[in-house]
């Protein structure tokens, strides 16, 4: 994966400088923000997904998400490796945001409009994911998402799946070390009684009545 990772941050940071520099007008961004599994440290071997938010001035847009994959071979080994690419635009809520205000809205919205407001909050999805998670715990979220992308078909999202990984893994008191067999049962025992699933960041992500995944 390293081998990858390297020629897949290449060909971003490319990306990421056309958008800076050739988008004039309205649509022209204020930042642009890698996100999505690769940007985590949660992409599976053979395929992994990332986004690409560029943040424009706070004003609606309706603009819909240019979706499209590539290939890249691993040097030395010839394996590929499917990147699924979003370009994503984004209103900028900006640093001081009020997270609840923000989701009183969404949870009044229709769910297409709900929809438009997740690019703006992937900023705080990612931070939130990667912020002094250990290699372990990465490793075995990759687990459970090579799991799903293999044996479920119409499964929930996979920033719903890091979520409840990361919760199940700070009920334990957040180890640094621990046995992958172990953990991985404890995240196949719970998914499989999904009616009783719920998962809460008190204090961490969300108000407390936002927090229910």
């Amino acid at each position: 994966m390293m081998h990858i990772e390297l020629s897949v941050n290449g060909s971003l940071r490319v990306s990421v400088n056309f958008l800076k520099h050739n988008i004039q007008g309205k649509y022209r961004p204020e930042e642009v923000l890698k996100t999505g599994s690769i940007a985590k440290g949660t992409a599976i071997k053979g395929k992994s997904d990332v986004d690409l938010v560029f943040f424009v001035v706070k004003e609606p847009v309706h603009q819909r998400a240019v979706s499209f994959e590539t290939v890249c071979r691993e040097s030395g080994t010839g394996h590929s490796h499917v990147i699924s690419v979003d370009l994503l635009p984004a209103v900028n809520f900006g640093d001081l945001v009020n997270l609840r205000s923000i989701h009183t809205q969404m949870r009044i919205a229709s769910e297409e409009v709900r929809n438009m407001y997740t690019p703006s909050l992937t900023k705080w999805q990612r931070e939130f994911v990667k912020r002094d998670r250990t290699e372990q715990l990465k490793k075995l979220i990759r687990f459970v998402k090579y799991w799903k992308n293999e044996s479920i078909q119409n499964s929930t999202s996979s920033f719903a799946i890091e979520l409840l990984v990361i919760r199940l893994w700070s009920q334990d008191g957040f180890p640094v070390h621990f046995k992958l067999t172990n953990a991985l049962k404890k995240v196949m025992e719970t998914i499989a009684v999904p009616n009783h699933i719920r998962v809460e960041f008190v204090g961490e992500f969300y108000n407390r009545e936002f927090q229910k995944v």
